[in-house]
């Protein structure tokens, strides 16, 4: 049977010729097919123990195959059991860590001190003030005639509104001193009882410098009452004073007093004993004793006394304030814990007894509320334990049922920025020979009942720490605009960054002991992903043509 048509048979034959060259692979076929023999090359020289193993493993291929999968499974599951670890455990804590520097005293302000009396009431202002009220034509009608003694008394019992002691209360006697002062003032009146930093103040000196005491210190409202208090900007008369700093140290170039007060002028006293007490604190805040951000300190008579600052500052970065107050596990703005408290004690007192006690009046916008006179005391007495605990929540340690049963609910949450000063004391009395004390300060000036007061630092280097994030902000958002991104990252963007970031860092550790991946396995990644791929995809692209027929 013929296959070729009948008009072709005259003609001649032509063998088809042989091509010289091949045709060429495609991009992406030469990159798969060299990408697939640098993993066999990798997979063949890997020095990952769990390659090894599963590379020469005697085992049946059906045993095998389980095996591996089982294993893979285990450490599957162990890798999600770690990662959910790892959320939880982020979840429970703030996103915050603490590092600790060296800084000059020069970046700190100086702290405010506060000379404290333990004299709430002078004699010489009671006996000023009754014969004041025993004159007044007030108390001439019939309804009042109070003697002096009577008035004596009774003006002594003021006494207890700094103490919320308890005492027998005549209500007339309230009302006869507010007809016989038109304008009456329990504030002023106690300020009137306290005692004057002019005569408890002899001497004073700043840098090294004696300088007049009127224009260092001031008299100011506490916690304790009236004190003569320095570099204090709490109350409406100190607003916009700058804080003073100290760039000096040793003992003679920081804040010295000489200080004398008249044991015999004693009328009503704060707690039985004679002396003084010093207050550091930050000069910003309203000084609260129990809010941990006050020292207290006593000040012996006839002695030398030597504080020796130790300034800690704690100051958090700007990427803190883009976390909730929840989230981050501190405050910021609105004052430190002193301030807080002493906001939470006026709302307090004002909401049980309507009235704020005149210890706690300073405060930086103006108030409504009246001061506490000795017609409130009964109820300051009744709530004086409330005032000085603060609810610690319903879950609390059993030792702390008292201030779960009667306490103050203050949302004082710790502050992300906190100035502490706290002082190493040496002191030294003057007993026999008091010469051996003299120096700039005391210089022709008599030491007896006095009190020699040197505050400075020992040291230029003070403790400072930064409050900062586990990863930045800029790790989010990229290195553009990087002003603008610590506003426009959202808080889920940060969380999810921080669970993915942190969190596959303890997973990595975990499968690095499974698998025995080390940092030299990295390489080896990189190695054969890099220079063995590239060699293969060189060598196919120089490879040799290989002929072939054309076919028809």
């Amino acid at each position: 049977m013929r296959t070729v048509d009948p008009e072709l048979w005259a003609r001649r034959l032509h063998r088809p010729g042989l091509l010289t060259s091949r045709l060429q692979l495609g991009l992406e076929r030469t990159l798969r097919a060299s990408m697939k023999d640098a993993a066999a090359e990798y997979w063949h020289h890997c020095s990952i123990g769990f390659v090894k193993y599963m590379k020469h493993d005697d085992f049946n291929n059906k045993h095998k195959k389980w095996r591996n999968f089982l294993l893979v499974m285990l450490t599957f599951a162990m890798g999600c059991a770690a990662l959910v670890d790892g959320t939880l455990q982020y979840q429970s804590q703030p996103p915050l860590y603490v590092q600790k520097y060296a800084a000059s005293v020069a970046h700190a302000p100086f702290p405010a001190v506060a000379i404290c009396s333990n004299k709430v009431i002078s004699k010489a202002a009671l006996r000023n003030l009754t014969r004041h009220l025993y004159t007044a034509p007030t108390n001439q009608r019939d309804r009042y005639q109070y003697s002096e003694a009577q008035i004596e008394d009774h003006l002594l019992k003021m006494g207890a509104l700094l103490t919320y002691a308890y005492t027998e209360v005549d209500f007339v006697f309230t009302k006869f001193i507010r007809e016989s002062m038109p304008l009456f003032n329990i504030t002023d009146i106690m300020y009137r009882f306290s005692a004057n930093c002019s005569t408890i103040l002899l001497r004073c000196s700043w840098r090294g410098k004696v300088q007049n005491c009127e224009h260092m210190f001031a008299t100011r409202l506490t916690a304790l009452g009236f004190c003569c208090v320095f570099n204090s900007r709490y109350q409406a008369a100190d607003f916009g004073r700058q804080p003073l700093v100290l760039n000096k140290t040793g003992k003679d170039f920081g804040l010295g007093v000489v200080l004398h007060e008249e044991q015999n002028d004693f009328a009503y006293m704060r707690r039985p004993a004679y002396g003084m007490e010093v207050l550091l604190f930050e000069g910003s805040e309203f000084p609260i004793v129990e809010s941990g951000d006050v020292r207290v300190y006593p000040l012996p008579i006839n002695a030398s006394v030597y504080f020796n600052i130790q300034a800690v500052t704690q100051q958090p970065t700007d990427e803190v304030g883009s976390y909730s107050e929840h989230r981050r596990g501190c405050r910021l703005g609105r004052g430190g814990t002193s301030q807080c408290l002493a906001d939470c004690r006026r709302d307090t007192a004002e909401a049980l007894c309507k009235c704020v006690p005149y210890t706690l009046q300073p405060q930086f916008g103006p108030r409504a509320a009246a001061t506490c006179t000795l017609n409130e005391l009964g109820c300051l007495n009744k709530h004086r334990e409330k005032f000085m605990y603060v609810y610690p929540g319903e879950v609390a340690h059993e030792s702390l049922q008292q201030e779960q049963q009667d306490s103050m609910e203050c949302e004082c949450a710790v502050p992300c920025a906190r100035q502490l000063y706290r002082a190493t004391i040496s002191y030294s009395y003057y007993r026999s020979k008091p010469r051996v004390f003299q120096n700039f300060l005391t210089r022709n000036m008599s030491l007896q009942s006095t009190t020699s007061l040197r505050l400075f630092y020992g040291v230029d280097r003070q403790q400072w720490y930064k409050v900062e994030v586990f990863s930045r902000l800029s790790d989010v958002c990229g290195k553009i605009s990087h002003s603008t991104c610590r506003i426009k990252c959202n808080r889920s963007v940060l969380y999810w960054h921080h669970v993915s970031s942190c969190c596959p860092v303890k997973l990595s550790c975990q499968w690095m002991a499974i698998t025995g991946i080390t940092l030299v396995s990295c390489w080896e990644v990189v190695y054969h992903a890099t220079y063995r791929c590239a060699r293969h995809v060189a060598s196919r692209v120089r490879a040799p043509s290989v002929p072939r027929r054309r076919m028809h």
